[in-house]
């Protein structure tokens, strides 16, 4: 497993979507971000 750094617009995204009530799984598909990043993220 490696450490990937992602950026503060990714993580912004993250954010709105989320807000927005989409779940762990939509966002992550939309962002390609893993599930648990997304989960660590929020």
């Amino acid at each position: 497993m490696g450490h990937k750094e992602y950026s503060v617009t990714n993580i912004i995204d993250i954010l709105r979507r989320a807000k927005a009530k989409d779940s762990f799984r939509r966002i992550a598909r939309s962002t390609g971000i893993d599930r648990n990043t997304i989960r660590n993220y929020l």
